[in-house]
């Protein structure tokens, strides 16, 4: 009668544009949502921290460290590979291609959320704010613009 295996996101991967770090950059991620239960799991035993912790009103404190939380496991459960993120010249030459973008790997992808997070917070929000949304997750053809039918 319904058919919605379509929108299982399972397995689904995406890219998130980052021109800011180098032409043609993006990165690729799995769902942060429960569809991904490796990241979602750790996100429950992470959350069930915080709320021992809360005072019952949400502070500016309590957003850094959600994302300080992110930050840990992103690169460990969310970001899968990337594409065009050019290296520092003034940077460590190890793990850099002959076109001089940095080979992904977990470490260098912890290294990048940590700046990313510490000196340009909303270029990982936008990485966050993908990764949440299950529709950037569904067949091209079936997602409908705002107003669609």
């Amino acid at each position: 009668m319904f058919n919605l295996d379509k929108f299982d996101i399972r397995n689904a991967q995406s890219w998130v544009n980052m021109p800011e770090l180098g032409k043609g950059a993006r990165i690729r991620v799995k769902p942060a949502t429960e569809a991904n239960p490796n990241w979602y799991n750790e996100m429950l035993a992470l959350a069930t921290e915080r709320q021992a912790a809360a005072t019952g009103q949400v502070t500016g404190e309590d957003v850094a460290r959600n994302r300080d939380q992110d930050v840990q496991t992103y690169p460990r459960f969310v970001i899968t590979g990337w594409e065009n993120l050019k290296a520092d010249p003034e940077g460590e030459p190890s793990g850099i291609d002959e076109d001089g973008n940095v080979i992904f790997n977990r470490g260098a992808c912890a290294k990048l959320c940590a700046l990313m997070a510490a000196k340009a917070p909303h270029l990982f929000d936008r990485i966050r704010d993908h990764a949440s949304s299950p529709s950037k997750f569904y067949p091209k053809d079936e997602v409908l613009p705002p107003d669609g039918d």
